[in-house]
């Protein structure tokens, strides 16, 4: 049986080997991270989600099982999201019976993914609960809000049940509760030793006092709390999602979703009429999401597609209750091959194959690999500890003293605790949480057997400063994205991965220049919303030597308006970051040009081409090349490559005029039309002139100017009587092409548009002729105006 949390896999073996007379370990157990209750004689067992994944995924994983349990399916965890598709895959070949289960079913997504799976609905009794809400724009602290709605009910029967994000926000609640001489306050969390997480569970009301319990979201489900008769809702939880920096899991603080607000509910009406307090509005509960997003949509998926390759599973093979975007999956396979872990055809390496014994992340795991056959390994696994679980500084701990590692500060500390066993006081002298310490050093013992050869478990904590430089090095290895360098003097950084963040006044590390990120915290959407509180230091020098690959040169020109010259720039740079650079002034080169074009603004560029003449031969020469009348060979590489975009032919034809200007003031001196008229060749220059001419010559010697424009027809204007004598259709490109002709009466507005003139003479003129010889009496309006003679430029009225 599978279960999300910790707490609901011990606890429920534990409730039904009571029932079963048993005790947990035989008949019963189960199995949790650090914790196996289980015997040869175990037939049923409840285990976390992942311990489960990592069983089901070996090839005999299913080997001796009958029945496989999911509960509270509605969560959509990542690893549950795994199991479904791995058990889907194994049914076309094993026989077992597989049951998935919640209290708040999406029956329709489940049968759409197992279409031939029978659906039973079991009815629970409940009872209808209240609801009440706070009013828009209340602001006080959570804590006071959760004092004044226990004060609301303490005339009620029955246990209240608060639910809030965290032990922080339970232990704020649990102060300002204790004012109250009426209460009795139990709290629960997954951090509570086993005993204790019972006692809470099966205890019932013992006296006249109120009875208070303070849960984390692990009360939602699994868990059945006696005599809950209202709940107080804070509307938070804390949900996994992947670290930023690391890639390991960690809890987010968000809004809850509509439908989790209903489960929360649902806890009050067990047992008789509840009532449910949300210490939000109406109006916010209204907005929020009706579900919550399933992880695999919210997380990368680098570590499901690792550990679906090492276990002989292609990710995209495989049927998912939620498919995730394609996108993604080529994502998460971009950073493994950048980890080394697997190649170019999203194959495992030898060193992706070894990272399967470690259950960490992908970044992490390359850690791993790189220090397992090195003296530094067991400091290493308990600085992986560290970054994978919740950080050991205690809320109460003071200000930081500048050091060079937020890291090493820490394993110091845990030498110091682990000296004297962990212990309560200890870790309180030292500015530690103690629970949280003891986390860190059981994960960094079983990272260490983990490793080859492993025994003295002394190795952990056996490390000094003078190897800051190689256990960087190998923190180089997985987290090379998060080099980061200061801007100036200020707390803003610019990682490698080209993402801005923060540097927090809790980090120790406030002066370096270069630093490895290492942790941090977000808060919102904006930029720089990442704080980073835990960093080492980087000395350049460490770059080249361990991640030298990572290393490029680059050249490039930028304009200084000071100076009104351009600059000449060679830089060094780590993947985003700029490590080193030298400037000097440009000589006059096609590059220089470019940046001095860069650097003006579009308006002044626009000055080049006021009469359009650039503009108008672009489109001159992209007619011959469609029209196959010339080879776009035949130009200038820098024009036919911007050929398609009139912005970039316009900046290629100044840089071609003026390649040897060395600013602003020398460029804009160039006449850029008469410089390309050169640098065309005399064939084109010529098959220009004949097919796409500037101007054509009416019968009366007028010239009359062509107008090339973008997405409209090649057009020209001019006087009706003009167009005297001209009685055949003006065509171009040998033929191919008709000249729009837009026909003026004399107050030079058009009477007619028109690229058939033959047709107009016949068809429109005689009754345009009738209105202009109304209109202009003094003017000649022959009859036929196909063979009319024009008249002189200029003159336009009878003599």
């Amino acid at each position: 049986v599978s279960e999300p949390r910790r707490i609901a896999a011990r606890l429920s073996a534990l409730r039904v080997a009571e029932e079963l007379n048993t005790r947990v370990g035989e008949l019963v157990g189960y199995q949790v991270r650090f914790d196996d209750k289980t015997s040869h004689a175990t037939r049923l067992i409840y285990q976390t989600e992942g311990i489960m994944l990592r069983q089901l995924a070996q090839a005999d994983g299913l080997k001796g099982i009958g029945t496989v349990i999911l509960d509270e399916v509605h969560e959509q965890t990542a690893d549950l999201e795994l199991l479904l598709a791995l058990l889907k895959h194994h049914g076309k070949t094993v026989p077992f019976r597989l049951i998935a289960m919640s209290a708040t079913l999406d029956l329709e997504a489940l049968s759409k993914f197992m279409p031939q799976a029978q659906s039973i609905q079991c009815s629970g009794r409940s009872f209808d609960v209240s609801v009440e809400y706070l009013k828009d724009g209340d602001e006080r602290p959570l804590e006071k809000k959760i004092r004044s709605a226990v004060r609301s009910r303490l005339g009620e029967t029955g246990t209240q049940l608060v639910f809030l994000p965290g032990n922080f926000e339970i232990q704020r609640a649990k102060d300002a509760l204790e004012e109250i001489p009426e209460l009795s306050i139990d709290v629960l969390h997954g951090n509570l030793p086993l005993d204790e997480q019972k006692h809470i569970v099966s205890k019932g009301k013992s006296n006249s006092k109120l009875r208070i319990i303070l849960s984390t979201n692990i009360a939602e489900s699994s868990l059945t709390l006696p005599d809950v008769t209202t709940v107080i809702d804070s509307g938070l939880a804390r949900i996994g999602r992947e670290n930023e920096l690391t890639g390991a899991s960690e809890l987010e603080l968000v809004e809850i979703s509509k439908a989790r607000a209903e489960q929360r509910k649902g806890r009050a009406g067990r047992v008789m009429a509840g009532h449910c307090i949300r210490l939000f509005s109406e109006s916010d509960y209204r907005r929020r999401p009706p579900q919550d997003k399933d992880e695999l949509s919210r997380t990368s998926l680098s570590g499901p597609a690792l550990f679906l390759l090492q276990h002989g599973y292609h990710p995209q093979s495989l049927s998912f209750l939620s498919p995730p975007d394609p996108t993604a999956w080529q994502l998460a396979f971009a950073e493994l091959e950048r980890l080394s872990l697997t190649n170019a055809q999203k194959e495992l390496t030898k060193l992706g194959l070894k990272g399967k014994r470690y259950p960490l992340s992908p970044r992490l795991m390359r850690i791993a690999l790189s220090a397992e056959n090195t003296e530094l390994f067991g400091p290493v696994c308990l600085a992986l500890a560290l970054l994978s679980e919740r950080d050991i500084l205690s809320r109460t701990h003071q200000e930081p003293v500048a050091s060079d590692s937020d890291l090493l500060d820490r394993m110091y500390l845990m030498a110091d605790a682990y000296e004297s066993g962990f212990k309560m006081h200890s870790c309180r002298r030292l500015g530690i949480d103690a629970r949280s310490a003891q986390s860190v050093a059981s994960l960094a013992i079983q990272l260490f057997k983990l490793g080859p050869g492993r025994a003295n478990q002394a190795q952990i904590y056996t490390f000094d400063e003078s190897q800051h430089k190689e256990l960087t090095g190998h923190l180089l290895q997985g987290l090379f994205l998060n080099v980061a360098a200061r801007r100036g003097q200020s707390d803003q950084l610019l990682l490698a991965s080209g993402t801005s963040a923060l540097l927090s006044k809790h980090s120790a590390v406030q002066k370096a220049p270069l630093l490895l990120a290492l942790a941090g915290v977000k808060h919102g959407n904006q930029r720089q919303s990442l704080r980073i509180h835990l960093a080492t230091v980087v000395d350049p020098n460490w770059l080249f030597e361990f991640r030298g690959e990572e290393l490029t040169t680059e050249e490039y020109f930028q304009y200084r308006g000071d100076l009104d010259r351009v600059e000449q720039v060679e830089s060094l740079k780590f993947l985003k970051l700029t490590l080193e650079e030298e400037k000097q002034l440009a000589a006059p080169s096609p590059g220089a040009t470019r940046a001095l074009l860069t650097a003006m603004s579009a308006k002044k560029m626009h000055s080049f081409d006021t009469d359009d003449r650039i503009s108008s031969l672009r489109i001159r020469l992209q007619l011959l090349i469609s029209h196959e009348l010339i080879l776009g060979s035949e130009l200038p590489n820098a024009l036919l490559e911007s050929i398609d975009n009139r912005e970039e032919f316009l900046l290629a034809a100044i840089a071609m005029a003026a390649p040897e200007a060395q600013s602003i003031a020398e460029l804009q001196e160039a006449d850029v039309a008469t410089a390309l008229r050169y640098l065309l060749s005399q064939s084109i220059q010529l098959t220009l002139a004949r097919e796409v001419p500037t101007a054509w010559s009416l019968p009366q010697g007028l010239e009359l100017k062509i107008n090339y424009e973008e997405a409209r027809p090649i057009w020209a204007q001019s006087r009706l009587q003009d167009f005297f004598s001209q009685s055949k259709t003006i065509t171009l490109l040998g033929g191919k092409k008709k000249l729009t002709l837009h026909l003026l009466a004399p107050n030079r507005r058009a009477v007619q548009v028109t690229d058939d003139l033959e047709g107009f003479w016949v068809r429109h003129y005689p009754e345009i002729r009738r209105e202009l010889m109304r209109r202009y009496p003094k003017h000649s309006w022959p009859e036929n105006g196909a063979n009319a003679e024009p008249p002189p430029p200029g003159k336009i009225r009878r003599r």
